[in-house]
């Protein structure tokens, strides 16, 4: 399971942030320690860092058939990224100091998504270029959202959204418009 889904978990049912570590500590015991995300990964999406966001959505498969409630979560975009250039800057800079980190050359960010496991996720792969050679380039991803679900077409998820939700394409190619580099490229 996802850290992101993890989570969602956790805020569906109000369990605080102490007990979440607890009850996932035993369910790893239990089911083994690849079943889920890590500690650093839930952290990383806990209170102090980007909130979850949960919904629900009633959709048909079949024209006519009755409606099956779909759950989904979600994470802000704008402020996932953000965080995720910002979390490692900060860890490269022990390494090659602030002044060669701050001459970004470029940030490419590549949204797109998958179907498997019974969910559909959507994420970005982060690629960050320094313009000292000496500085590697970063490369990341970030999992923004999950819907739990049988395989849909893409005018099926989205059915799922209403606008300005955080999951439809349009936004995210919107927010990834706000990274540009010096030459004003994406």
């Amino acid at each position: 399971m996802s850290a992101t889904k993890m989570v969602a978990m956790c805020r569906d049912v109000d369990l605080p942030v102490g007990k979440e570590e607890v009850v996932f500590r035993h369910l790893r015991d239990h089911f083994g320690k690849k079943a889920f995300d890590g500690k650093r990964a839930m952290r990383m999406l806990g209170d102090d860092y980007v909130p979850v966001k949960a919904k629900h959505a009633m959709h048909s498969y079949v024209e006519g058939e009755k409606e099956e409630k779909i759950h989904f979560s979600y994470k802000d975009i704008k402020l996932a990224v953000t965080r995720a250039i910002t979390e490692r800057l900060r860890a490269l800079s022990g390494q090659h100091g602030w002044e060669k980190l701050k001459k970004i050359k470029r940030t490419d960010i590549m949204n797109g998504g998958d179907h498997g496991g019974g969910a559909f996720q959507a994420g970005c792969n982060i690629c960050v270029s320094f313009e000292d050679d000496d500085v590697p380039s970063q490369i990341f991803d970030l999992c923004l959202a999950e819907v739990v679900c049988r395989k849909l077409s893409a005018k099926e998820y989205a059915h799922l959204y209403k606008e300005g939700d955080p999951m439809t394409y349009e936004f995210m190619n919107e927010c990834a418009k706000d990274y540009k580099d010096s030459k004003g490229k994406v």
